[in-house]
């Protein structure tokens, strides 16, 4: 089988994204889990494995996202409104997070302000306005505060 490379992202405790193919979403933990959903990266659902991608919820009306990183490092959510906050809660003392957000039908708007407990690495955040596009932002935990460690924006 040949396997086309999607999303590499391999630190220490880090895990391996990619797409074969056929299309199948393939991510290995780094405890050796792997967890495979033929839909792809984009489909719904909560999966039984902690490094697999949580999908949030849609920002539908009260324009607030909390993401609730004890649940998984690997989060989505697809916005539907503008954003006017968002929370990380249950976060440990050097805990990593990747959130993945996708504009739907928008533009939409959500900048670095909203972002409660964050702090952004160089050039100033806005959600990438193209819809179907998304944006990857990738965060560490200190305790207090989440510092962004890397951003891939305009994913398509």
């Amino acid at each position: 089988m040949f396997y086309f490379i999607l999303y590499f992202l391999m630190k220490p405790n880090s895990e391996l994204w990619f797409l074969d193919t056929q299309g199948v979403l393939h991510l290995y933990g780094p405890n050796g889990g792997i967890m495979s959903h033929p839909n792809g990266f984009g489909t719904p659902g909560v999966f039984a494995h902690p490094t697999t991608l949580i999908i949030v919820t849609e920002v539908i009306g009260t324009g607030v996202i909390t993401f609730d990183v004890s649940k998984g490092n690997n989060q989505q959510v697809t916005l539907n409104a503008n954003v006017f906050a968002v929370n990380l809660i249950n976060g440990v003392s050097g805990q990593e997070l990747t959130i993945i957000i996708v504009q739907a039908t928008g533009p939409f708007t959500l900048t670095q302000a909203q972002f409660n407990s964050t702090k952004f690495a160089g050039a100033a955040y806005t959600v990438t306005p193209t819809p179907g596009y998304r944006d990857v932002l990738n965060f560490i935990f200190d305790g207090t505060n989440w510092y962004e460690q890397s951003r891939a924006a305009a994913v398509h």
